[in-house]
């Protein structure tokens, strides 16, 4: 019988990386992560910046709504020491409850402690970061309440009130040209006994799509100042000599953490993102409303 032919079956060769391709495939991730890295953060910046837009319409249509009850805009502040328009509007951004415990009539510093530390998540930007959520306010000598504390705690707030093209002190913030300023009350002692506001929708001779109602406040002003003391927190302006300000170390006015721009609702209750390089002519323009200043859409 003939002897069966079985084919012969070598050893495979086994073949791994060498050091030189898996040096490369490295080099290849390293340059992926490099190119996707910038478009991850840019992706969660540009949703920051959406839930910030979010933030401004919330109280665009608060503040609507509180026009709808009273018939008049919230004042940037009730008066000297009382609380300020982010108090005002919290029943209309389901924050009722919070309201509840706010005593109109009483000074900032009278409220109670939890009360005034009390955040408001809308009322903070998500792309600021901070070592604190909870600001220190001193009460100013004029006072007549007899506060004797060395500093009072609050929450802190990203958004300011549009109130005027200059820092204006105490009741001269009547004088601003914004559509949110200083209120108008009576007083027994420290007492609020009537209050009222200067401003309404009709106001806005300038038109309510082209006026500005409220904006991202600058880090420094933001981090040191509660959202809802009427003595530290009058609003703030913006104009010739005030631009938008892209540093944390400025002392006051409109700036965000945002790149390159600045976020403001208008009277109308729609959000913009205005450029940091605008003009301080038209930032004039559209805080004023009633300057019946010529302004196109273009500008901003």
């Amino acid at each position: 019988m003939a002897a069966r032919l079985t084919p012969h079956i070598g050893r495979a060769k086994l073949r791994g990386f060498t050091l030189v391709e898996l040096l490369v495939v490295i080099a290849i991730i390293g340059i992926l992560i490099a190119l996707l890295l910038p478009a991850v953060q840019a992706a969660r910046e540009s949703a920051r910046r959406a839930q910030c837009s979010n933030n401004l319409k919330q109280m665009g249509l608060g503040v609507q709504l509180f026009h709808d009850s009273w018939r008049m805009l919230p004042p940037s502040r009730v008066y000297d020491h009382k609380a300020t328009w982010l108090v005002l509007i919290l029943p209309y951004i389901e924050q009722g409850n919070l309201y509840k415990q706010w005593d109109i009539a009483k000074c900032y510093y009278d409220q109670p402690q939890g009360v005034r530390e009390t955040v408001v998540p809308a009322y903070l930007c998500p792309s600021r970061t901070r070592p604190t959520t909870i600001a220190k306010d001193k009460p100013d000598n004029s006072h007549g309440g007899g506060h004797t504390q060395p500093d009072y705690t609050g929450a802190v707030t990203d958004y300011a009130a549009t109130t005027g093209l200059t820092p204006r002190t105490g009741s001269e913030g009547a004088n601003h040209e914004g559509a949110m300023i200083f209120g108008y009350g009576k007083t027994s002692g420290a007492i609020l006994t009537s209050w009222t506001s200067r401003t309404k929708l009709s106001s806005i001779i300038d038109g309510t799509s082209k006026t500005f109602l409220a904006g991202e406040w600058c880090y420094k002003r933001a981090q040191g100042t509660s959202a809802y003391c009427g003595d530290n927190n009058p609003g703030t302006y913006a104009g010739p000599g005030y631009p938008i300000v892209r540093s944390h170390t400025a002392k006051d006015g409109f700036g965000s953490d945002h790149p390159a721009v600045c976020q403001f609702v208008f009277c109308d209750g729609s959000v913009h993102a205005i450029s940091v390089e605008i003009s301080t002519a038209v930032l004039q323009k559209l805080l004023t409303r009633a300057g019946r200043e010529k302004l196109s859409a273009t500008e901003y």
